[in-house]
C-alpha cells in the first residue's frame, strides 16, 4: 500500500490550540516541567442536524440545532455552531467508530428531545425531524510532561490525565 491509499480526507473541527500552546498550558500545570507532544490523534463524532417546530404564543416556530453523538462511546450532546476544515489524515491518527449508524440516530433523537423538553421547560409536543449530516473529528494532543500524561482538547483546551496503559 502507498502512502497515498492511508490517507483519507476527513470533516475536522476547526483548532483553537496548537501544539505549543498544548505543551505550553500543560508545561504551566506542572511548575515549569518541559512537555512534549507524544501523538495528535483524530477523535470521531456522527453529527446530525435537528429542526423543531416549537408552539409558540403566536403559533409554531421553527428552530434548529446540532447534535454530535461520539462515536466510540455513544454519548450525545447538543452542540453550539462551530467551523470546519477539511485534512488529510492517515488511518493511524484516527480512532476508529465502534457504534452503528442507527445506535447514534437513537441516541441523538433522545439528546435532542431531552435538550428541547429542558429548553421549553414543559412537555409539548414538537415536531422532530433528525438529519444525519457526516462524521466529523476532533484533534486531541497527547502531551506528557513529567510522569504524567494528559489528552489535550485541540478546541476547547479541556484536560483529561490518562493512565500510562491509555498513553
Amino acid at each position: 500500500m502507498t502512502e497515498q491509499s492511508l490517507s483519507h480526507r476527513k470533516i475536522v473541527i476547526q483548532e483553537s490550540l496548537d501544539a505549543s500552546k498544548a505543551c505550553e498550558l500543560i508545561s504551566a500545570m506542572t511548575s515549569g516541567e518541559p512537555a512534549v507532544i507524544e501523538r495528535k490523534m483524530y477523535y470521531p463524532y456522527f453529527r446530525f442536524d435537528g429542526k423543531c417546530s416549537v408552539p409558540g404564543l403566536f403559533g409554531r416556530r421553527a428552530t434548529q440545532l446540532s447534535c454530535l453523538v461520539d462515536a466510540v462511546n455513544g454519548l450525545g450532546a447538543t452542540t453550539d455552531h462551530f467551523n470546519v476544515d477539511y485534512r488529510q489524515l492517515n488511518d493511524g491518527e484516527v480512532i476508529a467508530t465502534t457504534i452503528s449508524n442507527e445506535n447514534a440516530m437513537r441516541v441523538a433523537q433522545r439528546t435532542v428531545t431531552h435538550r428541547m423538553t429542558r429548553r421549553l421547560r414543559m412537555i409539548a409536543p414538537f415536531g422532530l425531524t433528525l438529519e444525519p449530516k457526516d462524521i466529523i473529528y476532533k484533534a486531541f494532543w497527547i502531551v506528557r510532561c513529567a510522569s504524567v500524561t494528559v489528552m489535550v482538547d485541540s478546541v476547547t483546551g479541556g484536560l483529561h490525565p490518562l493512565s500510562e496503559r491509555a498513553a
